[in-house]
């Protein structure tokens, strides 16, 4: 209940029923506010209150993916992101060559082996001939041709990791047939 004195409210009266709930509200809007700046960039926020708020920074999207050529013809079929694993059937004979849309450090897999030929250097393994003509963090071409008989179609896996997200890989098994 109010007080009134020969001057209007009483002074004790004004500041609880005014002064208070305007400090809150200022308050929790500062509160609010530092919460909302905290989701825009990460890291953590002191907000006055002895909690710290920490946010994470939002995560990185795909890095790269992948598509390839085969004699020097794009295979719409073909465009893989980081997390995926793609087969693809290429007669050998032929020449292909993977572009990748950002920095990737390629590793090459044979019969559970990393192979790396280096360009102009020739792996040969299981009837194939594969030999790399450019290598680059963007390109990976090479020539395919027969070295024997093959009893059964020959993968050679290429596996592209981010150079500035070590973490996101894609992979490409080419599959060699007849």
């Amino acid at each position: 209940m109010l007080s009134i004195n020969h001057s209007g409210l009483h002074r004790t009266t004004f500041n609880r029923w005014v002064q208070r709930p305007v400090a809150t509200f200022f308050g929790a809007v500062t509160v609010s506010a530092s919460l909302l700046l905290a989701g825009c960039g990460g890291g953590s926020v002191d907000v006055g209150v002895g909690v710290d708020v920490v946010v994470p920074p939002p995560a990185p999207v795909e890095a790269f993916d992948l598509i390839l050529y085969v004699n020097g013809q794009r295979i719409n079929a073909v465009n893989v992101f980081p997390g995926e694993v793609q087969d693809v059937e290429v007669p050998v004979g032929n020449n292909f060559e993977l572009a990748s849309s950002g920095p990737v450090v390629w590793t090459v897999v044979t019969g559970s082996q990393i192979v790396n030929p280096p360009v102009r250097g020739t792996l040969v393994y299981a009837g194939i001939n594969m030999t790399p003509t450019f290598i680059s963090n963007a390109r990976y071409a090479a020539n395919t041709a027969p070295a024997g008989p093959r009893p059964s179609p020959v993968v050679v896996s290429f596996i592209a990791t981010s150079v500035n997200y070590p973490d996101q890989e894609a992979q490409i098994n080419i599959v060699l047939t007849n």
